[in-house]
């Protein structure tokens, strides 16, 4: 509840026969025969027959001598669906339909799954008076019938009967009567309810529109607030035209006084204000119907929701009063399983999350009665409240707090919320803690400990989740603790299909409140292995994973996502994948509160990689996955601007073994240091080195590169620049092994607007000589030098400064560099960005390539209208070459290809893919493959065309992402 809960106890019984191991799930006998049967689908699981499915009814009923005739029986209704066959019959006596008659058998599998007999013995033989007496009757005695249309005669049970449809005023009516008296059996209203349209908050003014300088301003509905209002559908109402239905009564019966609950009443409201006799209920706030309006619809639809969870908990339907006192203040109450609304401040059934809050407590109480008879059951309670809230109301600005708009009047933030539903306070240290609007402990802000977990599992696993939540309650007690609760989620999920236990598990334990024996343990597979050490879904950032499957044969792909304590975090994903065919999507839909890292097990080999990109689309990094695991990782910088730059290193253990050691070798007299992870089987460490590891010491700069050594090979790793004054990012992947050759495929430093830096490092402790050439883009050497590189020495300079450095010029046109050495010492990378004074808003890096091939990937493309691609091509052989571009689309299938021919030596090609290809080979395009008859080189780059701001698209670009090629001769 917002703030009080009224108990009353009511008890239930619902008796169900069930066991796992039986065929029958249920049976029920009447007067000796079988009324209705289901059977268990999972014994079902074999054909025994081809027969259609009325001769297995038919069959089944002679089978079991239930005596049914079916000369009496008319099929009304055969429906298919995925999985059964269902058939209606309805029976016919005497050449008359038995109206409330109904034999029902479901057919799975060539079986019956389910049978249920409604059917009747013994009638009596047709005897009718005069309809016309028996109509004359009725509408003597019914003043408010105004016509009798349609008139058939049948059996209501084993009576004759008339069947008479009535028009009354705003109803349709089916009358069943007595054949001979005229007596009225049964009457029906044909016309359940009808949809209607309504202006509500969704779920407040200031989660739909962001504005955070609304406020109550005396419940006036003044011009801010009017373009505010959300036109949705009202179903089911009542054909009164007075908001109510099976799920909700406004007009309030059943409500207690005020007074009962020491409140003092909204004297000059009446419920059931709301009513129109044309559906149509647009109201402003500044009039009692709105608050009506809103609830209906808010409590309508979770009603519905709930039920489609597959729970039909409430008794039908709820009062609900939506003025009901002057005080701040909102309860369900137990006494009347009805909600009640105060109108202190913004009027509490303004805000659909504060409705939903109380219309969880309803659920809760409902299936627990008396729950709160201890401090973590009452915080249990309303954490229960909040996550519901958050969960059905659909805020997609302010999502991780409830009550922005009721907060208004009370809470000064930006925004103002009762509660926030994200924070790290963790069980059971945090209890008890003083709530920041109050000053002292409440069960409210304990129950934020529960409702943060509840939603780091929902949005990490979707709204399917809510099922467990629900059916967890059902085994909870009235005083019930996190610890217990937590566990009621696990099993109720293990009951659901075990979709989500390992979310369920490791969110758990990562708050404290269940232990270890909760989370999921990585399954070692056996297969081709992809890894990528980090992942990353929040608020700020997506991830996108791409696989392509290069073999000629169909692979069965399965993801793992593990989180760094290397466990599950998400339940495995599988799916097949034909040759050539792409799988490109999001990590994961929503958000995951955790950092992981993915490993991809296929039959085949496949290649992949990883793409991050910023919600606001200022930064993004592409990465390839890593195909082995080492005992050597090479960190090739460290910035040492710590004004400016945060280096971060994720490290995995990707092996199903523990390592006993590894050590940090600094290069700075031979420091060894050590890591505490990852030392558990598929954990995970990340790092950001100058505050994690050094401790922000004084690191030389030609100096702060490490080698990470492990005893086994286990380890793979990722790396990451992140500017710390304005927003750009850079990535490298550290499989990285030294050699005699690297290539920098991307040298631009002229109009002002480019830098491009580099990196390199002799890995031997001897002194090594290291040649620099430099090409021009037709393959011209430009120039060449040679450098001496002391033991372990690094050099990170912008480009034209290792010319300028060694008293050189650097030459002009330059487009590609290449070093040599007569060792395999060499290991580099390079970044490129734009120039601070053109806003330094473009920042992307890739290794130094190390290994040409005849055959190279380019596995992400991107270049509609707000995008682009481009890719450059080095031939790294001795001869004039021939390469071919050839694109596919996701599916595998071969859609164009273009042909560069007579490429000279050490010559580069540089070319947007858009332009080089058709605008209908770019709007179907998924990856490129390069061959060529000799060795090159290469890389793509992606960026953005356009930004959309203040709702309109400007042309603009603001990052860019590079990757290498893939080789597809390794």
């Amino acid at each position: 509840m917002k703030k009080i809960a009224i108990l009353f106890v009511i008890f239930s019984c619902i008796f169900l026969s069930f066991s796992k191991n039986n065929i029958i799930l249920l049976k029920k006998i009447e007067n000796g025969n079988i009324n209705e049967i289901a059977y268990n689908p999972i014994f079902l699981n074999k054909v025994k027959n081809k027969k259609k499915p009325e001769e297995t009814l038919k069959c089944f009923i002679k089978k079991n001598k239930l005596y049914i005739d079916f000369k009496e029986l008319k099929l009304t209704q055969k429906l298919y669906n995925k999985h059964t066959v269902t058939l209606r019959y309805r029976q016919i006596v005497n050449s008359l339909s038995v109206f409330n008659s109904e034999l029902i058998g479901v057919i799975y599998k060539g079986n019956v799954l389910k049978f249920i007999n409604n059917t009747f013995k013994n009638f009596q033989q047709p005897d009718f008076s005069d309809i016309s007496e028996i109509k004359k009757k009725i509408l003597a005695k019914n003043k408010n019938y105004e016509k009798i249309v349609e008139i058939e005669k049948g059996y209501w049970g084993t009576t004759p009967c008339y069947r008479l449809r009535v028009i009354t005023k705003g109803n349709l009516l089916d009358l069943f009567v007595d054949g001979k008296t005229g007596n009225i059996l049964k009457t029906k209203s044909l016309i359940i309810s009808f949809d209607g349209e309504g202006r509500v908050f969704f779920p407040n003014p200031v989660c739909s529109s962001g504005d955070t300088n609304l406020y109550d301003y005396e419940d006036s509905d003044y011009k801010e607030l009017q373009d505010k209002y959300v036109t949705v559908t009202l179903t089911d109402i009542d054909s009164s035209g007075l908001l109510k239905n099976r799920y909700v009564d406004l007009t309030a019966h059943g409500i207690a006084p005020a007074s009962q609950f020491g409140a003092y009443p909204v004297t000059d409201y009446t419920p059931g204000s709301a009513m129109s006799d044309n559906g149509q209920y647009f109201y402003g706030r500044d009039n009692y119907s709105f608050e009506e309006v809103n609830v209906y619809y808010w409590v309508t639809e979770a009603r519905k929701y709930i039920e489609s969870l597959g729970f039909n908990i409430l008794p039908d339907p709820i009062p609900v009063n939506v003025h009901y006192m002057i005080e701040d203040n909102s309860f369900y109450s137990e006494l009347d399983h009805g909600l009640h609304f105060g109108d202190g401040g913004v009027d509490d059934a303004e805000d659909g999350e504060i409705i939903l809050h109380e219309f969880m407590h309803a659920i809760t109480h409902y299936i627990v009665p008396g729950i709160g008879d201890s401090w973590e059951a009452g915080s249990l309670d309303e954490g229960l409240s909040d996550y519901f809230a958050a969960s059905f109301g659909q805020d997609k600005i302010f999502r991780d707090y409830i009550g922005e708009w009721d907060a208004t009047s009370y809470n000064p933030g930006t925004p103002a919320y009762i509660r926030p539903i994200k924070t790290d306070r963790h069980y059971p240290e945090d209890m008890k803690e003083n709530y920041y609007l109050t000053g002292f402990a409440n069960i409210h802000w304990d129950g934020v400990i529960f409702s943060s977990t509840l939603w780091q599992i929902r949005k990490a696993v979707g709204r399917d989740f809510d099922r467990d939540v629900i059916e967890a309650l059902y085994h909870i007690s009235t005083s019930t603790s996190f610890q217990s609760t937590a566990m009621s989620v696990y099993t109720a999920d293990l009951l659901n299909g075990s979709n989500f236990k390992e979310t369920i598990g490791y969110f758990f334990y990562k708050r404290g409140i269940l232990n270890q024996n909760y989370l999921s343990q990585v399954e070692n597979k056996d297969g081709f292995k992809l890894y990528f050490p980090y992942a990353e879904e929040n608020n700020d950032k997506d991830t996108y994973l791409g696989l392509i499957n290069t073999s000629e044969e169909e692979t069965t792909v399965h993801i793992d996502y593990i989180a760094k304590e290397g466990c599950l975090l998400l339940k495995e994903k599988e799916f097949t994948l034909a040759p050539g065919e792409k799988y490109y999507q999001k990590v994961n839909p929503d958000e995951i509160d955790a950092q992981f890292w993915i490993t991809v097990t296929s039959d085949t080999e496949i290649k992949g990689y990883i793409y991050y990109i910023s919600k606001d689309k200022t930064e993004s990094a592409i990465l390839n996955g890593i195909n082995k695991l080492s005992n050597t990782i090479y960190v090739p910088h460290i910035a040492p601007e710590t004004d400016y730059w945060n280096t971060y290193s994720s490290i995995i253990n990707g092996s199903n073994e523990y390592v006993s050691s590894i050590t940090v070798e600094t290069h700075e007299g031979e420091e060894t240091a050590f890591l505490n992870s990852p030392n558990a089987k598929y954990s995970m460490n990340y790092i950001e080195w100058y505050r994690d590891f050094y401790g922000q010491q004084n690191i030389q700069p030609e100096k702060n590169w490490l080698t990470l050594k492990s005893d086994k090979d286990s380890l793979a790793a990722y790396q990451f620049f992140v500017r710390k004054d304005i927003k750009q990012l850079a990535a490298l992947n550290l499989e990285i092994s030294p050699t005699q050759t690297l290539y920098f495929p991307h040298i631009d430093v002229s109009g002002n607007y480019w830098w491009t830096g580099i990196v390199f490092e002799n890995t031997l402790n001897s002194n090594e000589e290291i040649s620099v050439y430099a090409y021009d883009s037709e393959g011209n050497l430009l120039d060449t030098f040679s450098i001496e590189m002391q033991p372990y020495e690094k050099t990170v300079c912008l480009v034209q400064n290792l010319w300028t450095n060694n008293d050189r010029q650097f030459p002009e046109n330059t487009a590609w560099i290449k070093l040599s050495s007569q060792s395999e010492c060499l290991i580099g990378y390079q970044l490129f960005g734009t120039l601070p004074e053109e806003g330094a808003r473009l920042l992307s890096g890739i290794n130094a390539i190390t290994s040409p091939s005849k055959k190279i990937l380019f596995p992400h493309i991107q270049s509609d209208n707000d995008f682009w691609t481009g890719i450059a091509i080095i031939n790294t052989s001795e001869y004039p070459s021939n390469i071919t571009l050839y694109a596919y689309d996701n599916e595998g299938n071969l859609i164009d290809q273009m042909v560069f021919s007579d490429i000279n030596p050490n010559a580069k090609e540089v070319f947007l893919v858009k332009n080089i290809f058709s605008q209908d080979t770019i709007e179907n395009i998924g990856y490129i493959v390069a061959e060529s008859d000799g060795n090159m080189c290469g890389f793509e780059i992606s960026g953005n065309l356009t930004v959309t701001e203040n709702g309109q698209t400007v042309q603009r670009q603001d990052y860019i992402a590079g990757l290498e090629g893939i080789n597809l001769e390794e």
